[in-house]
């Protein structure tokens, strides 16, 4: 086997992996153990043009990160925002943004503070995202939750 076809092996196994973990065709996708932050990247296909359809909009998702302490928005903090949101990262530099979407987010907040460098999971919806630059526009993903109870804490 060429170096060719067992990187090619590799990406297909790592996205069956992937695809197997979000549960797919299944409406308990976060019933599963959660995915690292690259293989959420992977199964999406992102990087990607905007004019890409995706299959993947709107589906349930677990997935697990570091909360990035410099990165966490929300209104208390920072009244003059629009928005409140946070962002998971991973050890390969990958960042996930999480945006509440609460009668009150001030219990999303609040749970996230019990835990601050921990490793977070989160059991949302993913969201598409397009992010034009210039010329150009590539397609990236936020999750969004509905309910802190959707945030859990994984054991370091």
């Amino acid at each position: 086997m060429s170096a060719m076809q067992m990187k090619l092996s590799g990406i297909g196994l790592m996205c069956w992996v992937a695809a197997f973990t979000m549960g797919m065709g299944s409406s308990q996708g976060t019933s599963h153990a959660p995915m690292s932050i690259e293989a959420l990247f992977i199964y999406c296909g992102l990087p990607r043009s905007c004019d890409a359809p995706v299959s993947w909009e709107g589906r349930p998702v677990s997935v697990w990160g570091r909360l990035d302490p410099l990165n966490i928005f929300d209104r208390q903090t920072y009244p003059q925002l629009p928005y409140e949101k946070f962002r998971l990262v991973d050890s390969s530099g990958r960042a996930l943004e999480v945006w509440p979407q609460t009668k009150d987010n001030r219990t999303v907040f609040t749970k996230l503070a019990q835990k601050p460098s921990g490793g977070v999971v989160i059991n949302g919806r993913l969201v598409s995202v397009e992010m034009p630059a210039g010329a150009s526009c590539k397609l990236g993903l936020k999750v969004v939750i509905d309910d802190a109870d959707q945030i859990g804490f994984k054991a370091d």
